[in-house]
């Protein structure tokens, strides 16, 4: 489903239903890999609401990233997409 095991789909869920940002984010992921200044340009969104979202989406396995770069994860990619529609 959209857990990388250590949360359930409803505790995924209500974190993406918290802030728009928690779905822009990894959605303009989807377009591929970017880096942290794109997004912010994208999402329209400051560094200081970007960076935390892309923290908390690493961390829940949503976002892999390589150096400043940034890419959606499998999981990141169904959740979203399962989430939008």
């Amino acid at each position: 489903m959209w857990t990388n095991g250590t949360e359930s789909s409803l505790e995924a869920v209500q974190c993406l239903a918290n802030s728009a940002n928690r779905v822009e984010v990894p959605t303009t992921l989807l377009d591929g890999t970017t880096g942290r200044r794109e997004l912010q340009e994208n999402v329209e969104a400051p560094r200081s609401t970007v960076s935390p979202v892309l923290d908390e989406a690493e961390t829940r396995g949503w976002v892999d990233s390589e150096g400043s770069r940034y890419r959606i994860t499998p999981l990141g990619e169904s959740l979203v997409l399962d989430f939008r529609s």
